[in-house]
């Protein structure tokens, strides 16, 4: 029966202590910060709800409300630590008498004890609390600064706030240093050779970026044959040169958009054949060339590969006009009727300005394969069959896997028709 009486009394001090120590008053607060942006002209823009509000341009106050609750004092909570306090000590009375009356001192002080302990403690941290505000109720502020040629810039605030002024930094936006002003303009023709440009800026990220926007963007006019030349070799140039690897993949990857034909495109023009890279040069007269076989110097492969990879050669030089290459089988049947014993092997230069003049060709390309390493090198070498002299070379470094190797080999002919 004691404990019974001893846990309800518990129980009704634990519900009784917050609600008669804590009278909560509930006030309306208001805060400003001041926002400055920099560069001085953007504007300042803040979020309610869906819809956004012009607070000003370069410098505004942001005002807002917030609710607090200030914790009271009741002095009558003194009463509850006393009561205790008076349960103990009739309980120690019960006690000291002894007999049957032992026990329910015993029980009385262990009640009281459980109300003392609680109402003490309680009574000096709801003294220490008293005149204290909490906030109950912020909604956090949201800010946008916006300004033409720079990367947005956001601030979140929730209020109260230590803060009495806060500065929003905008960044130019990556085209900014290339001259380029607005984003729309990316797809000009006319902003191609401050890409090319960017390519070469000291700054990792612009040159990524570079790279991204011209393999990625379609122009909305054809680019001549010099810009599509000169965009090639620029990325090419990257691919093979630059110290960071994730601009030498955006430059990979935009060599691969502008063999698959994506690059100088207009919308509604049929796609081009996604495994051909073309020479874009003008069709016509293009000087007449004998293309010879591939000579593997590596080894690494089989004779139908070769043949594939010699045919793919031929295809590409010829395949954008500017170059007029002679038939393969005219080669073939030339060979075949002179009877030369060095027909699968006719890789020496001399032999193959010989085979060059009988074709009536004006030059001849001759392609080795090289292992250097763990990897390979495609060379090919442009001689005037006049003169009997190489006119310009050309390499290419790649794997030596067949699908491999016939991409490098539409790098190679970009190299060499330059």
């Amino acid at each position: 029966m004691f404990k019974t009486c001893a846990f309800m009394l518990t129980l009704l001090t634990a519900l009784l202590v917050p609600g008669c120590a804590t009278p909560n008053q509930t006030f309306n607060r208001e805060q400003a910060i001041k926002i400055i942006t920099d560069p001085p002209q953007a504007n300042l823009w803040q979020r309610t709800g869906r819809d956004r509000v012009l607070l000003g341009k370069g410098e505004a106050m942001l005002r807002g409300s917030y609710t607090v609750k200030r914790s009271g004092f009741n002095p009558l909570f003194w009463l509850i630590p006393a009561g205790g306090a008076a349960v103990v000590g009739g309980g120690a009375a019960l006690a000291a008498k002894g007999g049957k009356s032992a026990g329910g001192g015993i029980a009385l002080i262990m009640a009281g004890a459980s109300v003392l302990i609680p109402g003490a403690l309680g009574l000096v941290y709801r003294y220490r609390e008293k005149g204290k505000e909490r906030v109950s109720m912020s909604r956090p502020l949201s800010i946008r600064a916006e300004l033409d040629g720079y990367e947005p810039a956001y601030l979140r605030l929730r209020l109260p706030s230590k803060r009495t002024e806060a500065r929003l930094k905008l960044k130019p936006r990556w085209f900014l240093p290339l001259g380029i002003a607005r984003r729309a303009d990316l797809q000009r023709p006319e902003s191609v050779p401050r890409l090319i440009a960017g390519l070469s800026h000291k700054t990792p990220m612009i040159r990524r970026r570079s790279a991204n926007t011209l393999g990625t963007r379609r122009l909305r006019q054809p680019l001549t044959f010099d810009q599509r030349m000169a965009v090639a070799s620029a990325l090419e140039k990257v691919w093979q040169t630059d110290t960071h690897y994730n601009v030498r993949q955006r430059a990979k990857a935009a060599l691969s958009f502008y063999r698959r034909g994506g690059l100088g495109t207009s919308r509604g023009q049929p796609r081009r054949h996604p495994r051909s890279l073309k020479i874009l040069g003008a069709k016509g007269r293009g000087p007449i060339v004998a293309v010879f076989d591939l000579r593997d110097r590596s080894g690494k492969l089989s004779r139908s590969a070769r043949k594939q990879l010699s045919e793919y050669w031929a295809t590409i030089l010829a395949e954008g006009g500017h170059f007029k290459v002679v038939p393969r089988a005219r080669v073939r049947e030339l060979l075949a009727e002179q009877k030369k014993k060095s027909y699968k092997h006719c890789y020496e230069s001399r032999c193959q300005i010989q085979l060059g003049r009988a074709l009536a060709a004006q030059k001849a390309i001759a392609l080795s394969l090289l292992q250097l390493g763990k990897r390979c090198t495609l060379t090919a070498r442009f001689f005037d069959l006049k003169t009997e002299t190489a006119e310009r070379a050309a390499t290419m470094r790649s794997g030596c896997r067949v699908d491999q190797l016939s991409e490098a080999l539409g790098l190679l002919a970009l190299r060499l028709a330059r």
